[in-house]
């Protein structure tokens, strides 16, 4: 059965009702289920706040006992929105934009796919009104198969109810003197504090796809990679960064690396380092 809980944003901002699904994200009774004769695909979707902060996980899973060829039609695998009590779309996950041609994912039996988001509407100022919010999940494959399935077929949605009351923003921190570009990579502004980052600049390099890591100087708290689009015009990007307190440095400083990898050996290509946040 699912568990029902409630969570409260910090300074009682927000209630957040929350679905968790036994299992990590899924529940093998209940979860939305898509089968044909030998295919079985379970989708979960799990909520939570942390210091006024959602995040949100979410993911499939191949149950059935025959491999599960999936394909989507572009590098783009699921998109993740919430919705507010007018019905306009105020948060969006993935924000960048992806390459063009069909992608294919095969999931083996037991076989999962997992994304996570972060929501923090203190740094962009943004206005949270009294409520129900919807937030709906969707894994944008076209065909399983082989067999073409309809918009929606792998969607999951949840709501929560918001009681207002006045709250601050976060104030961003200031980011610390350092190279803010190179030749892949420029216009850097980087907001937050205490592990709570914004991303946001512009890159330029082969097929659009870049890494990044933040690092504190021992080693690397968090990695990842995202596709813009690709060379020689400059592509706009933004992205959060989430890092538990419990891996913040108590005397050090956090840097983000910004990086290609060379499509012959995967060395890093136009490495640019970027102090964000000082902790002493």
């Amino acid at each position: 059965m699912k568990e029902r809980r409630w969570i409260v944003w910090s300074g009682g901002v927000l209630i957040i009702a929350l679905v968790w699904i036994s299992g990590g994200c899924f529940n093998k009774k209940e979860a939305p289920t898509h089968r044909s004769p030998s295919i079985q695909l379970d989708m979960g979707l799990q909520m939570e706040e942390k210091k006024g902060v959602a995040q949100f996980h979410w993911g499939i899973v191949n149950r059935g006992k025959d491999e599960a060829k999936l394909t989507f039609a572009s590098g783009q695998q699921t998109e993740l929105t919430v919705t507010d009590p007018k019905g306009r779309v105020i948060y969006r996950w993935p924000k960048s934009s992806f390459s063009k041609g069909s992608t294919r994912v095969r999931l083996e039996p037991e076989d999962q796919l997992n994304w996570s988001a972060t929501w923090d509407p203190s740094l962009h100022n943004e206005p949270v009104m009294e409520g129900t919010y919807h937030v709906t999940a969707d894994v944008l494959i076209t065909t399983i198969n082989g067999a073409v399935v309809n918009e929606g077929y792998l969607r999951k949605q949840t709501t929560w109810t918001v009681t207002n009351r006045p709250r601050k923003p976060r104030i961003p921190s200031i980011t610390l003197p350092g190279e803010q570009e190179n030749v892949s990579f420029r216009r850097i502004q980087v907001t937050g504090q205490a592990g709570l980052y914004h991303v946001q600049g512009e890159t330029r390099v082969f097929e659009g796809v870049f890494h990044y890591a933040v690092s504190d100087g021992h080693r690397y708290l968090t990695e990842g990679v995202l596709q813009v689009g690709g060379a020689p015009l400059w592509s706009p990007f933004d992205f959060e960064i989430s890092i538990p307190h419990s891996q913040l440095p108590t005397n050090g400083t956090l840097t983000l690396e910004l990086f290609a990898e060379s499509p012959k050996d995967g060395s890093r290509l136009d490495p640019l380092s970027i102090p964000i946040e000082d902790f002493r």
